[in-house]
């Protein structure tokens, strides 16, 4: 910063760019007419990331609620067999912020290397099995949009 500009000048704690664009962090700068300057940029980053933290807040709400109505779904659509198992079994699992799984722990029995087969595999893609899930899924998709849309618009208002 010029030395000229420095000595017209009072500076208070805060962020602020210089009248030649540099960023100065900790401090406001008071011209000699008394207007401030502050990093509008920074000012803008910080405001941007407070709404992003809030935005991934509700995001995680959002998801819940969707695979939960979507573990509802599954469980109406589900066959029912001998022991009602497999009706009951759906869950929704987290793993990773922004993710939500569905799917069934009931298995169906093991393969040839001893690995349990998940009964809704053996449901949905068997030569004699009744496919449901994709079919529930698109059912009802537009409303699982609806859910997290609807969630994430009360961030906003």
């Amino acid at each position: 910063m010029n030395t000229l500009a420095r000595k017209r000048t009072t500076s208070k704690k805060r962020n602020y760019v210089d009248i030649y664009g540099d960023y100065h962090k900790g401090y406001t700068h008071k011209t000699k007419s008394g207007r401030h300057q502050i990093n509008l940029a920074q000012e803008l980053h910080e405001v941007l990331n407070e709404y992003a933290n809030e935005l991934l807040g509700q995001k995680e709400i959002a998801l819940d609620k969707a695979s939960d109505f979507l573990v509802d779904k599954f469980e109406e659509a589900s066959p029912v067999g001998e022991t009602g198992e497999f009706k009951d079994s759906w869950e929704r699992t987290y793993k990773y912020n922004g993710v939500r799984y569905v799917g069934n722990t009931d298995v169906g029995g093991k393969n040839e290397y001893g690995y349990n087969i998940p009964l809704s595999n053996l449901i949905e893609f068997s030569k004699n099995g009744k496919p449901f899930m994709r079919a529930t899924f698109e059912r009802n998709k537009d409303k699982i949009v609806d859910i997290i849309v609807d969630e994430l618009n009360k961030t906003t208002t």
